[in-house]
């Protein structure tokens, strides 16, 4: 009974396998590793990789999310809670080895910030940290927003400028084609001209072809039609001798 009066509020919570807490954002994430860092690096052990237990990175912030929402890790550990954790961020609570490896990772990077929240000069050493990096990430939002939207006009500007490049691409290509249209009628107008000889006293004259037969017999006919010329009867010359 106890273990489920226990595990009830976890579920609550909304614990993700693996991943955290489901109320854990994003921002909540990055400001909490920022906080980190910073009170490592004041503390000469600087976070220089993330660490990892049986091939498997670990979420510091989930870690340290579960540990406070239970007690902390003096009562976590007590309580032999450690392995219900582990569990939650994926690695497998029955392996001591890697089970040793974990409560390490908590003690090495962890634990000495929840010791220094705990004390009223520590709580107020990372309430003015919080400010401090809020205040960062902040500016940083608002420069990187800033950048968002000029991105994003500078895009609209380019697909406009496309859009009419396009369009004059179009038109010219339109106009072209009209042109090469009218060049193409003008030629074949040109091509229809019949090919008739020219009177030039005035207006073509269509060029009739006569057979050659034809030819012949109207040559014939006319000169059987044609009046033929009186012979002139020349007197003879009498020989006088």
């Amino acid at each position: 009974m106890q273990q489920q009066q226990q595990q009830q509020p976890q579920r609550q919570n909304g614990f993700i396998p693996g991943g955290g807490p489901k109320e854990l954002s994003k921002f909540q994430y990055e400001k909490f590793m920022r906080l980190l860092q910073d009170f490592m690096n004041s503390n000469g052990t600087p976070l220089t990789t993330v660490p990892s237990v049986a091939g498997r990175k670990i979420n510091l912030f989930g870690y340290y999310f579960m540990v406070m929402k239970l007690g902390g890790f003096d009562s976590v550990k007590a309580s032999n809670r450690l392995p219900v954790i582990a569990t939650k961020l994926g690695i497998p609570p029955n392996n001591n080895v890697f089970m040793q490896e974990f409560t390490k990772v908590y003690e090495s990077y962890l634990l000495p910030l929840e010791r220094h929240a705990s004390t009223p000069e520590g709580n107020r050493d990372i309430q003015i940290r919080n400010n401090v990096i809020d205040a960062q990430m902040k500016r940083q939002y608002q420069s990187l927003k800033a950048q968002n939207e000029m991105n994003n006009n500078n895009n609209k500007n380019m697909n406009n400028n496309n859009m009419n490049n396009n369009n004059m691409n179009n038109n010219n290509m339109n106009n072209n084609n009209m042109g090469n249209k009218n060049v193409n009628n003008n030629m074949s107008n040109n091509n229809s001209v019949p090919n008739t000889p020219m009177n030039f006293a005035g207006s073509p004259q269509p060029f009739q072809q006569v057979p050659p037969d034809s030819m012949k017999q109207n040559m014939l006919q006319q000169q059987r039609q044609a009046p033929h010329p009186q012979q002139q009867q020349v007197p003879s010359r009498k020989t006088f001798y």
